[in-house]
């Protein structure tokens, strides 16, 4: 996000630390779509992140299972 928009990558991670990854990866699509990113570099980008949504349910299970007190 930091390279596509050009600002300080800290600047986005202040931006975004409160987003979802699911919003997060909206939020590059949409700075994309301003910028003259070719389509095919676009797939890419989109066939790469989807890699990270596979674990998205394991990621959740995790984040939950360290978050409850008792036994698992």
């Amino acid at each position: 996000m930091a390279i596509v928009s050009g600002v300080d990558a800290t600047a986005i991670k202040l931006l975004t630390t409160n987003l979802s990854l699911t919003e997060k990866r909206d939020g590059l699509f949409n700075l994309l779509r301003h910028r003259a990113v070719p389509l095919d570099q676009i797939d890419r980008i989109r066939i790469y992140l989807e890699a990270l949504q596979t674990f998205r349910p394991l990621c959740n299970d995790i984040e939950h299972s360290t978050g409850l007190k008792g036994t698992p």
